[in-house]
């Protein structure tokens, strides 16, 4: 996270780390209008392999983690109306203290995308100053 230029994302957005807090991070969707999520996925593809997913798709296709705090913020009504997962295809997936040489090569991609997504969600009023926040 230390690494995003705020000045490069759309008014409104709020960067959080979840690390591992999984369902603990609800509480943080309460005024968020939209959700970016980076993680590491296992769908298949070469390590280090980058894909965006959006609504549903993320549904489908995210990991536990993600499915059960999707699922929590469903039950307590915070559900952000735009939703997307950048994902990034592991070697394996599990807690390492160090990316791998591919997830770290991947970084400069995800963040691109993360950008893009935000943007194209500021362009569609899903977030903006005043109208509530975007949680990347």
């Amino acid at each position: 996270m230390s690494s995003v230029d705020p000045l490069a994302l759309p008014p409104g957005v709020r960067l959080v780390d979840g690390g591992t807090r999984g369902i603990e991070l609800v509480a943080e969707l309460a005024d968020a209008r939209a959700l970016v999520l980076i993680d590491a996925v296992d769908a298949g593809r070469r390590p280090g392999t980058v894909r965006v997913l959006r609504g549903e798709a993320v549904r489908d296709d995210a990991g536990r983690a993600i499915d059960r705090l999707l699922a929590a913020a469903v039950l307590t009504g915070r559900t952000p109306a735009h939703i997307a997962l950048v994902g990034v295809q592991a070697a394996r997936v599990a807690v390492e203290p160090r990316l791998s040489g591919p997830m770290e090569d991947a970084v400069p991609r995800v963040l691109e995308a993360v950008r893009r997504e935000l943007w194209a969600m500021a362009a569609t009023e899903s977030i903006g100053v005043g109208e509530g926040e975007a949680v990347a």
